[in-house]
């Protein structure tokens, strides 16, 4: 591999980080041994022979003790947890595409539940969460004695005494085009 002439951000980031959290603290050595890799690869990254993927960012700031950012700002869509769509337009405009990323901190309880063809919403999914004290503008709940999920809005809860279980809807994925 030919060394890159232009250090990205990340590197730079990286070196400083290095210098100031591990340095003091460790050699190379000890600190791939403790990342489980070949000195020789924690050498190529801080000198910009060998580019980071996100995985090795998100290892290196946690072996750093920083968040992954402090090395790689734009790092965002490859971190665990997050979703990243591409918004076609804006609402101020919907005449010019914009095709903007944008990302969505995805909540660690979260989960899908699917839509029969008799719900309010056929061929849909709702991220849901486990989390009911949220507010949401709509919940599937289950009623006490009952297992079949219904979608309310907040003004159309049952009493709590009637609830079972309340999931805040996060999310409606609808119109899915299933593959299997």
């Amino acid at each position: 591999m030919t060394k890159n002439t232009q250090v990205p951000n990340s590197v730079t980031n990286l070196r400083k980080l290095w210098n100031k959290k591990i340095k003091p603290q460790y050699t190379q050595i000890e600190a791939a041994k403790k990342l489980g890799w070949t000195q020789g690869a924690i050498s190529q990254y801080l000198n910009n022979i060998t580019e980071m993927n996100p995985a090795a960012i998100i290892k290196l700031a946690n072996f750093m003790e920083v968040d992954p950012h402090e090395i790689d700002p734009n790092i965002t869509e490859h971190l665990p947890e997050v979703l990243t769509i591409t918004t076609r337009y804006s609402s101020k405009n919907m005449t010019r595409k914009t095709n903007n990323k944008v990302h969505f901190k995805r909540k660690r309880d979260s989960f899908f539940v699917e839509l029969d063809s008799s719900a309010r919403w056929p061929d849909a999914v709702l991220e849901v969460c486990e989390d009911d004290g949220l507010d949401a503008a709509r919940y599937i709940v289950v009623l006490k004695g009952d297992k079949e999920g219904r979608i309310c809005s907040h003004d159309e809860l049952p009493a709590k005494a009637k609830i079972k279980k309340k999931y805040p809807i996060l999310a409606v994925h609808s119109g899915i085009n299933r593959l299997s």
